[in-house]
């Protein structure tokens, strides 16, 4: 059984490497979208500086209100999407 978690955890490294490689890392800051079964988390990430200039998720005080009329996964992702977006236009970041 162990056998079969560190093989998940090295496809799941090279999987990361090979996305990371391709990226032109450094140029724009970087979005990470992450789907757990109950949230969804986005963040903009600065690889330069090593640092995470804003997240935000359906798990965030500020917008769980507006959230709870919303109902399926998908609705909430758009939702998501569109506050993170207008977060970043709001920081005057052009491109991603």
């Amino acid at each position: 059984m162990p056998n079969k978690v560190l093989i998940k955890k090295r496809g799941l490294a090279r999987r990361k490497k090979s996305i990371k490689g391709k990226l032109t890392i450094g140029k724009y800051p970087r979005l990470v979208v992450y789907r757990s079964n109950l949230h969804l988390y986005a963040q903009l990430v600065d690889d330069n500086k090593s640092e995470t200039i804003m997240s935000i998720s359906t798990n965030d005080k500020a917008i769980r209100d507006d959230l709870t009329t919303i109902s399926s996964k998908i609705e909430k992702s758009i939702f998501v999407g569109k506050k993170i977006g207008s977060e970043i236009l709001k920081k005057k970041i052009n491109k991603v």
